[in-house]
């Protein structure tokens, strides 16, 4: 979230990269869209919209797919951005919060990190500087 998936995603392009929310949202219920859609972003939002991803989304081989949960797969790249460029990022794009941001990136270092104890996948980790 703000961390600059979308845009390596559009730089990836010819690579058939597949957005999760692209993905999930046309399969969400209308019930599952308000919860998902809520604000502050809680344990309850990222545990529900996990749930539906796994339930709705399945890794098709050679195209990549961008989100914030780690889905079963092969391969994680870890996209981590420093709290002031986060925020920064977050003030340019002017919908999302700075609060729900850092609250998304500490589940998903949460979820890497448990990721990493199962030691079946590959993972990468990229810093974003800019």
């Amino acid at each position: 979230m703000c961390c600059g998936k979308t845009t390596l995603l559009r730089q990836l392009s010819s690579y058939n990269c597949i957005d999760v929310d692209d993905e999930l949202w046309p399969q969400v219920s209308e019930e599952d869209t308000g919860l998902l859609s809520q604000t502050p972003i809680t344990k309850e939002i990222i545990d529900a919209e996990y749930k539906l991803m796994h339930e709705k989304i399945t890794v098709k081989p050679g195209c990549p797919l961008f989100g914030i949960t780690i889905p079963d797969c092969e391969a994680v790249v870890y996209l981590d951005i420093a709290a002031p460029l986060l925020e920064e990022h977050c003030k340019k794009r002017g919908d999302t919060s700075f609060i729900d941001a850092l609250y998304v990136k500490t589940r998903v270092e949460e979820a890497w990190s448990a990721q990493k104890a199962m030691d079946d996948k590959v993972f990468y980790y990229v810093m974003v500087t800019e």
